[in-house]
C-alpha cells in the first residue's frame, strides 16, 4: 500500500500536478486535515486497518509533499534539512523552532511541520526531503522509546564528516 502512495506522489511530482498539490496543501487549512478535497490521495493507498494517528501520518506527508515537491523517496531528513536552514540562516531561533518541533504532540505536528518545511523550501529550495522516511518517522512519533525524536536529533546536531580539498 505504501509503495502506491509513493508512487503516486512521484507521478504528481513528475507530471507537475499542480492542481493536485494546491488541493493537497488545502488540508493545512483545516485543523485535523478535514478538507476532504486531500482524501483521494491518500485513502485509497491506506488499506482497512489503519488508526486515526496512522491516516493522520498519511495525510501530513500530503500535505507537505504538495508544499515542497520533490522526489519522495529521495533526499535528507527533516533533521538534516533543518540542520541546512540553522547552517544558511545562522540564527538561534532555527534551533528553538527545532527542539519546539521534537517536543511536539502528535496532534500538534502539522502546526510544527507545516512552519519547518515552509522554512526549508524558503531557506534553500534545492533541499530536496524523503518522505518515505517522514512517513515512518510520523507513524513512530509517539512511541514511547522517542527514537524518532532522537534520530532527528542527531541528524541536527551530531558530528557531521566535511571533506578538504586534501582528503576528497
Amino acid at each position: 500500500m505504501t509503495d502506491a502512495f509513493f508512487k503516486q506522489l512521484e507521478r504528481i511530482h513528475r507530471e507537475d500536478d499542480r492542481a493536485a498539490r494546491a488541493t493537497m496543501r488545502k488540508a493545512f487549512q483545516q485543523k485535523g486535515f478535514e478538507d476532504p478535497g486531500i482524501y483521494p490521495y491518500v485513502f485509497p493507498y491506506l488499506g482497512a486497518t489503519r488508526s486515526k494517528e496512522d491516516e493522520d501520518a498519511y495525510l501530513m506527508v500530503a500535505a507537505l509533499f504538495a508544499m515542497h515537491p520533490s522526489v519522495p523517496t529521495a533526499g535528507v531528513s527533516l533533521g538534516k534539512a533543518m540542520r541546512r536552514v540553522a547552517g544558511a540562516r545562522e540564527s538561534e531561533s532555527i534551533e528553538g523552532r527545532f527542539v519546539a518541533l521534537l517536543r511536539a504532540r502528535f496532534e500538534d505536528l502539522p502546526y510544527h511541520l507545516r512552519n519547518a518545511v515552509s522554512l526549508i523550501r524558503a531557506t534553500d529550495d534545492s533541499v530536496q526531503l524523503n518522505y518515505e522516511a517522514l512517513l515512518k518517522h510520523l507513524r513512530h512519533w509517539s512511541n514511547p522509546s522517542g527514537w524518532v525524536q532522537r534520530e532527528w536529533a542527531r541528524d541536527f546536531w551530531g558530528y557531521e564528516k566535511h571533506t578538504t580539498d586534501a582528503t576528497a
